[in-house]
């Protein structure tokens, strides 16, 4: 039997081209979690907890720790955070952050915080202000162990 390629079985791979797709594979997953880790940093999953143990609901602990974390969060960002939290072939991703962020805003409110902690940049993202920063700051101190 000949060993030119269209005389192969079919499914037949080399076994140097195998050894060399699993190495690719293990140097992807090696990457894919180093992004995960990436992002775990970028959206403040660190302070998720210690917000929820103020008395946050889970998407605006969400969407604090990940305000907490960068000076500005792109709505991509926020959107993405907020994702495993509802179905996106249901519902406009760019609704739900609205609501969820009126929804923390109200929380923030009702729990004595400023009326304009968080902040929307048209059409880019959304922060915290400094009033918001600093009180959302205080709060955790009461609250980390």
């Amino acid at each position: 039997m000949s060993a030119l390629p269209a005389e192969e079985p079919r499914g037949f791979v080399a076994r140097s081209e195998l050894y060399r797709a699993l190495a690719t594979i293990d140097d992807l997953r090696s990457e894919l979690a180093e992004e995960r880790e990436r992002i775990g940093q970028w959206l403040g999953e660190v302070d998720r907890l210690a917000i929820m143990a103020i008395g946050f609901r889970r998407y605006g602990a969400i969407l604090l720790s990940a305000l907490m974390a960068q000076d500005q969060q792109p709505m991509a960002a926020l959107s993405f955070a907020l994702s495993p939290t509802f179905r996106m072939d249901e519902v406009n991703a760019d609704n739900v952050l609205k609501v969820r962020v009126c929804l923390t805003r109200k929380d923030i409110r009702a729990m004595g915080g400023p009326s304009n902690a968080i902040l929307c940049h048209w059409g880019t993202g959304y922060s915290l202000t400094p009033e918001g920063r600093a009180w959302l700051t205080t709060k955790l101190e009461g609250a980390r162990p």
